[in-house]
């Protein structure tokens, strides 16, 4: 009786630590049924000239580390070696390069599918159109693009309701930012001593016209315009 207990329990911990069979099917392992080729005979439209040739272009990172593996291999290294290479474990660069293999050297990104954007290309760009004219144009008695209005334009225009976060990730899309515009730049130092060398000539001309010279406290005057922020495409600012 004993005995069959025991056996039973080493079955059963046989098949819960037994790491060699993965629940979801064969893992592409370097021999078997989904062996990796090496060599020339290892993604076979991706020649090793071009391989190292687009990876130069390529900053430091996991895209560019991707595409080390895919080269080693067709160098006819061991997932071994280039596991112990690139200090990671074998089974992650196996990974890379089935994945790489199967789907080309530009399937690199890792995010799950997920759901489609709310706002599709479409009306992106619909939404870059209105951003590339006056708000006036529109109704709105403001001069530059607020959320608030995008948000607006989109529910009345599209017939679309979505929340303020995505109205914004989508202006992010087409390169637009949320800032203030730049000034003019002041006058320069050179004009400023002109001005105040013919300073006095001025006055004297004028009191020999006998007008009127009068002195106010400019602590009152406001020089500039509003500035207040709004969308305004990356890259570029609007002077006022």
């Amino acid at each position: 009786m004993v005995s069959t207990i025991r056996t039973a329990q080493e079955a059963e911990s046989n098949v819960v630590l037994n790491h060699d069979t993965p629940p979801k099917g064969p893992r592409p392992t370097a021999k078997g049924e989904d062996r990796i080729q090496k060599g020339d005979v290892f993604m076979k439209d991706w020649p090793l000239p071009v391989m190292e040739t687009d990876m130069k272009g390529l900053k430091e990172g996991k895209e560019k580390t991707v595409r080390l593996a895919c080269s080693t291999r067709k160098e006819s290294k061991k997932i071994s070696t280039i596991a112990r290479e690139m200090r990671k474990s074998p089974d992650t660069v196996r990974g890379w390069l089935a994945r790489e293999r199967d789907s080309g050297l530009y399937d690199l990104d890792d995010k799950p599918p997920g759901r489609a954007p709310k706002l599709d290309h479409t009306m992106v760009e619909t939404i870059r159109g209105w951003l590339s004219k006056s708000p006036t144009e529109f109704g709105y008695t403001k001069r530059r693009w607020q959320s608030k209005m995008v948000h607006q334009m989109i529910r009345k225009n599209l017939n679309m309701s979505c929340s303020a976060d995505t109205v914004r990730s989508a202006i992010h899309r087409i390169r637009f930012s949320y800032r203030k515009s730049r000034p003019v730049p002041q006058k320069s130092a050179s004009e400023e001593q002109g001005f105040k060398a013919n300073a006095g000539a001025l006055l004297a001309r004028l009191a020999v016209l006998e007008h009127i010279i009068m002195a106010l406290d400019e602590a009152s005057c406001m020089v500039g315009g509003w500035n207040g922020y709004g969308w305004l495409p990356v890259g570029g600012r609007e002077t006022l």
